[in-house]
């Protein structure tokens, strides 16, 4: 059912199981470089507040 479905961009470590059962196939690909956003959300008011603020810094 897998077969021919397409392309994805993703984390290998979420799809790694799938990768070693032969579900999946990596396509290495040369000189390409991407670059995202990363958002972190938590809690208002968490204990852990600064700490999270502190990383961004």
């Amino acid at each position: 059912m897998l077969q021919n479905a397409g392309i994805s961009f993703m984390y290998q470590s979420l799809v790694q199981s799938e990768i070693d059962a032969g579900l999946l196939a990596k396509l290495p690909l040369q000189d390409l470089q991407l670059q995202h956003e990363l958002t972190l959300v938590w809690i208002k008011d968490s204990y852990f507040a600064e700490e999270y603020e502190h990383l961004f810094e």
